[in-house]
């Protein structure tokens, strides 16, 4: 795949996000709105589980770039210690959604 940066790309993996995400893109918009471009797609490729390697070939940074922009969206969640982005983020993929998820409980 080349480099979400390329606007066929993005919207091609974003499709593929979406076939087994519905909601995903739209809750995480509505629950964290000042979030950039770049760090949602980054949410998108956590999703997914890409390690970080690819994610960083993808969106055309460093890994160390992947595990600082990770920290800043870990800050912009307000996770506690020990809490996956993964699994945060999983909650906005769920087929349903379910604010009590977001209640403040640890995953």
């Amino acid at each position: 795949m080349r480099s979400l940066n390329d606007l066929e790309s993005w919207i091609d993996f974003k499709s593929k996000v979406m076939l087994m995400y519905p909601n995903f893109f739209t809750l995480l918009s509505s629950n964290h709105p000042n979030l950039t471009l770049r760090e949602i797609k980054l949410c998108a490729l956590i999703l997914m589980e890409c390690d970080s390697n690819e994610a960083a070939s993808l969106l055309d940074i460093t890994p160390q770039g992947i595990y600082t922009s990770e920290s800043k969206l870990r800050r912009k969640f307000s996770l506690i210690d020990g809490q996956k982005l993964h699994s945060y983020l999983l909650k906005f993929g769920a087929k349903e959604w379910m604010p009590e998820a977001f209640s403040g409980t640890q995953l």
